[in-house]
């Protein structure tokens, strides 16, 4: 259900086909915009990459947003600090997301990626606010997060799970889902 990149006609809930990094917030742009001029009361969603950040288009859509005033717009922006090729600061150096989002006009904000109670709130904040600016919510992330057979690996962009593989991290897992249930951190 969840390929690398989504097909519209195959994965419920996701409005456009994906594939070229960097298009994805400029979809997102016009369809807050279609919204807002059809006085729909509409919220649009859009999740990028930090590799994928390093695309003229993105900022080119983040000049769009805050420019046409896009409050009705919510960016998340998985910062992992990893791409395909390596890290970023090797690789791309985007530098600090937040103040740059920033710079650009947008309300931004940064949370734990995998705190969900963070996310929660940055998500209610991001809507309560009428303040005509875009809003972007950078998850800091680690790419493979708790799963130490993943997170471990040199280059784990772009990985398919042997069996093998799939057995550990189901066991990391459940191990994890003990320890919040006994209290354990």
């Amino acid at each position: 259900m969840l390929p690398g990149h989504c097909d519209r006609c195959k994965v419920p809930g996701v409005d456009a086909t994906s594939g070229s990094l960097g298009q994805g917030l400029s979809i997102a742009c016009g369809l807050a915009l279609s919204s807002r001029l059809r006085s729909k009361n509409q919220r649009v969603f859009c999740v990028i990459g930090d590799g994928e950040a390093a695309e003229g288009q993105i900022w080119e859509a983040a000049q769009f947003a805050s420019h046409f005033e896009l409050d009705n717009l919510i960016l998340f922006l998985d910062w992992n600090k990893m791409q395909i090729d390596g890290p970023n600061d090797k690789v791309m150096s985007l530098g600090d997301p937040v103040q740059k989002f920033q710079s650009f006009g947008w309300r931004a904000c940064k949370v734990e990626g995998d705190n969900v109670l963070q996310l929660d709130e940055a998500i209610s904040t991001a809507i309560n606010l009428t303040d005509s600016k875009p809003h972007i919510i950078v998850l800091d992330t680690v790419k493979g997060g708790n799963i130490q057979c993943v997170s471990s690996l040199a280059n784990n962009h772009c990985i398919g799970f042997s069996n093998e593989m799939y057995e550990k991290a189901l066991k990391e897992l459940d191990a994890q889902a003990s320890d919040l249930e006994r209290g354990v951190r």
